[in-house]
């Protein structure tokens, strides 16, 4: 596998260096039918895994910048213009949240960095680990925002609070 290795767990790598194909992929290709094609679409984009001891995928982050000209007409309520940066595929396999911690501490530093005003993400409910999402994702200060289609939108202000 190319890439950099992050710690001991994390990798930072492309989409081309990914195997589509590992059964981890399965349940989000049920849920998304264009799932496929929006992969190889992001080939040279970086992503962050991780690896079980049998080197099948166990865990996926993908996260993409957006800013003020970004069409959100499918969110409602509507965002207001702001730079983001949308959490595109969050998925960790074994229970347990200390790898989804280190994905948020990804996601939060990158928005640092670079700026962004918000973290956002969406996602399907309706089963047990979904719930667990929102629970989790409400713990690091994200919260519900409405819904885009059937899915749900949370989100995180990183915009420093500004006290007089």
């Amino acid at each position: 596998m190319n890439g950099t290795i992050l710690n001991n767990l994390l990798f930072k790598t492309t989409f081309s260096d990914i195997n589509l194909q590992d059964d981890f992929f399965l349940s989000l290709k049920r849920e998304y039918s264009n799932f496929d094609s929006w992969f190889y679409k992001k080939k040279n984009d970086s992503c962050y895994c991780s690896f079980d001891r049998s080197n099948h995928i166990s865990s996926f982050l993908y996260v993409k910048e957006e800013n003020t000209h970004e069409n959100y007409s499918d969110i409602s309520p509507f965002f207001l213009p702001k730079n983001r940066l949308k959490i595109g595929t969050l998925k960790v396999e074994k229970k347990g949240w200390s790898i989804g911690k280190k994905y948020l501490e990804i996601a939060h530093s990158i928005a640092i960095k670079n700026h962004l005003d918000e973290i956002y993400i969406t996602f399907f409910n309706g089963n047990n680990s979904k719930d667990e999402l929102a629970l989790f994702l409400k713990k690091w200060d994200f919260h519900f925002w409405g819904v885009k289609g059937e899915e749900f939108v949370f989100i995180k202000n990183i915009t420093p609070v500004v006290l007089l």
